[in-house]
């Protein structure tokens, strides 16, 4: 049964759950009052002991920089239900225009092999950590570094600090959208250069933000095309995920980006492998 404060607010909806790995991915589309409003929800149920929920909108219409940070909420040991979707129809109204030009794969899901990128590697030197499933409990021995159960990393491969101590980096993920607008209005303000990790289903919808971005003096790295948990995905779909990305932000910036981070930070040797052949450093979240 749907709550009816849900069922009236979000009529005519579209509705994408994906559970992948442990990672539970939701996205909604619906409207109201002839205004389109988008809902995005990512939960890693791998961590039990502290289920987190974030929860992320956007708007094209201009509004104070303080106010749109309200948007990303965190909540812990949430009853993850009707209670949380009929609290968040308030949401603000998004638009999407696809504008790049060239054949590119279907926008949020993970794009089919391709014979061209898969040649860009050598499978034969790819370690071979298990793909990862549903639900999947944590290794008691984790032979494969993997980050999404033991937070490990390799020095040789991963960015998890500055080199100075007093040093530290403003890294922003998932853009752009038109959110990203009043980020990179703020960011002028104060005269501050971030690295923002694209998602390149969000490139190909608005290569014109991914380009202000870039002429800004913003740094920009890979965040896969499908936001897809990419130790849940077999080599040649991983590929396709860094390469189409890559591809798409060289499309609308002429500019090839040399830096990738994970979905979630969900990444072990078998991704550290790829992305190296690839010459992708990896950017993984501070622990």
């Amino acid at each position: 049964m749907i709550h009816k404060s849900f069922e009236n607010c979000c009529q005519s909806n579209n509705l994408l759950i994906n559970l992948i790995g442990n990672i539970l991915h939701i996205q909604i589309q619906f409207n109201n009052n002839k205004k389109t409003y988008g809902l995005c929800i990512t939960v890693n149920l791998i961590h039990s002991t502290e289920d987190t929920v974030s929860i992320m909108m956007s708007n094209k219409q201009p509004s104070p920089f303080s106010r749109r940070l309200k948007s990303m909420i965190i909540m812990k040991h949430v009853n993850f239900g009707l209670f949380l979707f009929s609290t968040l129809c308030m949401l603000l109204p998004t638009s999407i225009i696809a504008v790049l030009p060239g054949t590119w794969p279907p926008v949020n899901a993970p794009p089919p092999a391709n014979a061209a990128y898969t040649k860009l590697v050598d499978i034969s030197k790819i370690r071979n950590a298990p793909l990862t499933k549903t639900n999947a409990t944590c290794a008691a021995t984790d032979t494969y570094c993997y980050w999404t159960c033991s937070l490990c990393t390799r020095n040789a491969t991963d960015v998890i600090t500055c080199p100075n101590k007093l040093d530290w980096g403003l890294t922003l993920d998932d853009g752009p959208t038109s959110f990203t607008t009043a980020v990179l209005d703020y960011l002028d303000t104060q005269n501050v250069k971030v690295t923002f990790f694209v998602i390149g289903s969000n490139v190909y919808q608005n290569p014109d933000i991914l380009l202000r971005a870039f002429k800004a003096g913003h740094q920009i790295g890979v965040h896969t095309w499908s936001h897809t948990a990419l130790t849940s995905q077999s080599n040649e779909v991983v590929i396709a995920e860094l390469k189409y990305t890559a591809d798409a932000i060289r499309a609308a910036t002429n500019f090839t980006p040399k830096y990738m981070r994970p979905p979630f930070g969900d990444y072990d040797d078998r991704i550290r492998d790829i992305s190296t052949q690839l010459e992708y450093w990896s950017h993984l979240p501070s622990t």
